[in-house]
């Protein structure tokens, strides 16, 4: 954990995919595998002082999936944890997601809730939106970074229709909102950087599998540098600064489970 004065570090982890059954496979990948090898290779640069995990954390959302995702962090982490959900969670089955906020020296992250009732694509809902707003005036913190599962705008990627529908209106008002530094999302399992005016927007590589960016149809991104799981560390200085960075796992120590199948059944 950082000491007084020096950088706070956040780690993001995002789309998991956990099943309730050990035994079940996306795309023919062991996703509880490549979650516990993500957080190692991660924790192995040290503690971080918040572990983000931004949505689709389980993949089928029973208490079973997110009781292994619970137990695969605990048994590597013991600090603060802030779990946003994604389209294929159900907040219902776990206590993960009671937590909305995150608060350290001169930094914050809010969590915002961007899930459609059975749909695969995003909107923040006028109540959510007003709730996360009143806490960004509320905060103390000269910094925040929001927190979320969709993307707020169009990336180039088949999952374009999977963005926050309001996406526009919701950037318009947190770019009004000087405190507001970023928004970290996942759902589109690949690496992503872009600024509107202020706000940087930073999307993260799936712990699973990739999909193939800048494509208009749907596919897996098989075997190129960016084909394999990875997270994104922050940190953050007491003076505002803060830098971010995408690491991967190394393609050549992985095994025949964290390779997608084409066509494989996803249980």
């Amino acid at each position: 954990m950082s000491s007084i004065g020096a950088p706070l570090r956040v780690l993001q982890v995002t789309d998991t995919h956990l099943f309730p059954d050990a035994n079940s496979r996306l795309v023919g990948v062991d996703t509880r595998a490549t979650l516990a090898a993500t957080l190692d290779a991660a924790l192995s640069k040290g503690a971080p002082d918040l572990l983000l995990l931004t949505g689709d954390l389980a993949e089928d959302p029973q208490t079973e999936a997110y009781a292994a995702l619970e137990a695969i962090v605990q048994q590597r982490f013991s600090g603060d944890l802030l779990c946003v959900p994604g389209n294929h969670d159900d907040p219902a089955r776990s206590g993960l997601f009671e937590r909305r906020e995150w608060f350290a020296g001169d930094w914050g992250v809010l969590g915002l809730d961007s899930r459609v009732a059975n749909a695969e694509g995003g909107r923040v809902a006028e109540a959510e939106l007003r709730r996360l707003l009143e806490r960004i005036d509320a905060a103390q913190q000269p910094n925040l970074l929001i927190a979320v599962h969709h993307p707020p705008l169009e990336l180039a990627s088949p999952l374009d229709h999977g963005r926050i529908e309001n996406g526009r209106e919701l950037l318009a008002e947190l770019g009004a909102r000087g405190a507001v530094r970023a928004i970290l999302f996942g759902h589109v399992h690949q690496a992503v950087e872009a600024q509107i005016g202020t706000l940087r927007l930073f999307g993260t590589p799936s712990s699973c599998v990739q999909f193939k960016p800048l494509r208009t149809r749907f596919a897996l991104d098989l075997d190129s540098p960016s084909s394999t799981p990875g997270w994104r560390w922050l940190t953050l200085g007491s003076d505002g600064s803060f830098a971010s960075e995408v690491q991967r796992l190394d393609a050549a120590a992985l095994g025949p489970e964290f390779r997608p199948v084409i066509g494989s059944a996803t249980s």
